[in-house]
């Protein structure tokens, strides 16, 4: 809780770190920047929380051996100072959390070792630009909750890399659906007006669009006697097009999307021929390797059938209106959402899922295990999950906290990985923490975490919605009593 301005420390050539965040310094104080110049040993800056308001200094950009700079959740407000880039050691840049506007520095450009940079919730705007994507070592981009817009670019890190894009309405895709993004064919002679009006109505009016969609589509249906509804339903769902899974999605409509990640989206619609509503995997075809794993993911569903894996209905394979490969893979739409959602409601929709008893985390569990055990032992070739985990969105096969750690050291994958994995989510349904809990981040893992509290204090690391309702049984019983 120190207060004041942070000394000028310009005297200090061997300076290598300085890290004076979560601290309440005086909020327009910049003094101290200029003398850092001096530190040319100087590689961290930390000013993340420090109470700082108005425009980064110029000076910033004297700082030329910085490779980490912080000064995340602040109030700094006005346009980065393009002079950042002449920060070209620069491998980490957090800039989330102010009231930054205009556009990303073109002198970005010269960021060539730039590994991660976040510059989310802020006033940002313009387009993305296409440079970002020739930046190799990038690897971690959040440009979230922003005001962006335009055609997001291809290549780089927005095929192989971990992208956030989230909350910049007017942003789109010029090939296949991405990151949740509308076709740009959409907005082509839109103006600003109808997007927001779109934007306005599309939430509100969802569950009626989908409704009457397929209230037409059952009527549809019973009009056509003449053709035996599971002959034609055969015949017709081994046809689809791009244009019917656009149709199903309303335009890939990010209301309709799911989840997302870097193998593409998953969106929830209504086809022709299908009564209910469905859930559909579109494959970024951008991405290396990702044919490859359409036609095996294809050959795979067509070998199992078991009541607790999602049923597969059918596939697309077609063109987009680019004439670029499109490939989606249709499932049954499993309504109730992901396991994630009911452990973790207060980060999802707050009060809009009941608890879960002890009960029905057992009931789940067990039909997890049923289904690791058909995929593993009843199978001629054993099939390996690779990714198993309370949440449906899966960028790269094994997400980390529940990849067995020995996969790290390029041990040849087995069903003891998705047995670790399984492990690791009883685990999680048991005590309601995720493996990448914050309060984890002491180089603590979660195994550690509940093994600390045996024997005596077992309670402590109880899902507190399971301690709740054990009390509230107690309290019933003793009233009986």
């Amino acid at each position: 809780m120190l207060t004041g301005s942070i000394p000028v420390f310009g005297s200090l050539p061997n300076l290598e770190i300085l890290d004076v965040g979560a601290n309440m310094l005086e909020q327009g104080d910049w003094g101290f920047l200029s003398s850092l110049s001096n530190c040319t040993k100087l590689t961290k800056l930390g000013l993340d929380s420090s109470n700082l308001q108005g425009q980064i200094p110029e000076e910033v950009g004297n700082l030329i051996s910085l490779n980490t700079l912080s000064m995340s959740n602040n109030q700094l407000s006005h346009n980065i100072p393009s002079t950042l880039g002449q920060c070209v050691l620069l491998e980490s840049l957090q800039l989330q959390g102010n009231l930054l506007d205009g556009s990303i520095p073109q002198s970005f450009m010269n960021l060539v070792g730039i590994n991660e940079m976040d510059l989310s919730q802020n006033n940002l705007s313009g387009t993305i630009p296409g440079f970002l994507s020739s930046l190799s070592n990038l690897h971690i981009l959040n440009l979230s909750f922003n005001n962006f817009e335009g055609v997001v670019p291809l290549g780089g890190i927005f095929s192989n890399g971990v992208v956030s894009i989230q909350g910049n309405d007017g942003l789109c895709t010029s090939t296949i659906p991405a990151f949740g993004l509308p076709l740009c064919t959409q907005w082509v002679h839109r103006g600003r007006t109808n997007f927001l009006i779109a934007k306005i109505l599309l939430p509100t009016s969802f569950f009626v669009v989908v409704a009457s969609s397929c209230l037409v589509i059952i009527l549809k249906r019973k009009n056509k006697k003449s053709v035996p509804r599971s002959k034609q339903h055969d015949k017709d769902m081994m046809r689809l097009t791009f244009q019917d899974i656009t149709i199903a999605t309303d335009q890939f409509s990010s209301v309709n999307l799911i989840c997302s990640g870097s193998f593409g989206a998953v969106y929830k619609g209504c086809l022709e021929l299908e009564v209910n509503i469905v859930a559909i995997k579109i494959f970024n075809l951008d991405i290396f390797g990702a044919n490859e794993s359409f036609t095996a993911e294809c050959e795979t569903l067509k070998r199992i059938k078991h009541r607790n894996l999602v049923k597969v209905i059918t596939l697309c394979s077609s063109l987009d209106l680019t004439g670029k490969e499109f490939k989606a893979l249709v499932f049954k739409y499993m309504p109730n959402g992901n396991l994630d959602m009911w452990l973790h409601p207060e980060v999802h929709e707050p009060g809009q899922r009941k608890n879960m008893s002890l009960r029905q985390r057992i009931s789940i569990a067990t039909d997890v295990a049923l289904a690791m055990d058909y995929l593993h032992n009843q199978l001629a070739d054993p099939l390996i999950h690779c990714d198993l985990k309370p949440r449906s969105l899966a960028c790269l096969k094994g997400s980390f906290g529940y990849i067995a750690p020995e996969y790290g050291t390029n041990v040849e994958i087995s069903t003891r990985g998705d047995v670790y994995s399984f492990g690791v989510l009883l685990l999680e349904m048991i005590t309601g923490t995720r493996p990448t809990d914050e309060k984890l981040n002491n180089g603590t893992n979660l195994h550690e975490y509940i093994n600390s509290a045996f024997p005596n204090n077992i309670h402590t690391i109880l899902d507190p919605m399971l301690r709740t309702k054990m009390k509230q049984k107690k309290q019933i019983s003793s009233r009986i009593a």
